[in-house]
């Protein structure tokens, strides 16, 4: 879900695909949503209110929008493309914060500081049956990049200023990157420091 190649996006529409379309002030907590393609399955992305965090069994994919003292965003480099650190929600996760502090390990070699969530993001998908799952978008400061090693599955870190990440970098499209910054960015804010 977090590979930025596989998410194509494609025009919102109410046909049986997607069931009936309703507006999103009719749906309570939707903060907005698009139609997209995720890998190959057409799917509907709903940005909802990131107090409502789902149950851990209803999150399949965590992320974290790391912010370096500086304001710099830190990816990393896989074989996909470049992302934000994150991927799956693993069993022997204790919580969705330690999954997303396990995959910024993983992929960035890097420790974060406290976590906030930025967004939380439904994805329903018009299978046979529906079926819906969520994204966990974490964001913190990071406290600690230590030496990268490409033993695992990063080709490398990059830490980028915010603005570059939203022209060139990431999931969705610019307008998506630019919320997500702004919306992690605020959401740090609200993290004390350590």
């Amino acid at each position: 879900m977090c590979n930025g190649q596989d998410i194509e996006e494609v025009p919102l529409t109410s046909g049986p695909e997607f069931g009936v379309a309703v507006p999103v002030g009719e749906r309570p907590g939707v903060l907005r949503d698009s139609a997209d393609r995720v890998k190959t399955a057409p799917a509907v992305l709903s940005w909802l209110d990131p107090a409502t965090v789902p149950d851990r069994r209803d999150v399949s994919v965590v992320m974290t929008v790391p912010f370096t003292v500086d304001g710099r965003v830190v990816l990393a480099r896989l074989r996909r493309g470049v992302e934000l650190p994150g991927g799956h929600v693993q069993p022997e996760d204790h919580s969705l914060e330690d999954a997303a502090r396990r995959e910024a390990w993983e992929e960035a070699r890097i420790t974060l500081g406290r976590l906030a969530v930025a967004q939380v993001i439904r994805v329903d998908y018009p299978t046979d049956p529906p079926s819906t799952t969520h994204i966990v978008v974490f964001t913190g400061r990071v406290l600690r990049m230590a030496p990268f090693d490409r033993a695992h599955e990063s080709l490398a870190r990059m830490v980028v200023p915010s603005e570059d990440f939203i022209d060139h970098y990431g999931t969705g499209s610019r307008d998506d990157r630019r919320v997500l910054i702004a919306e992690a960015s605020a959401a740090l804010r609200s993290v004390p420091e350590q």
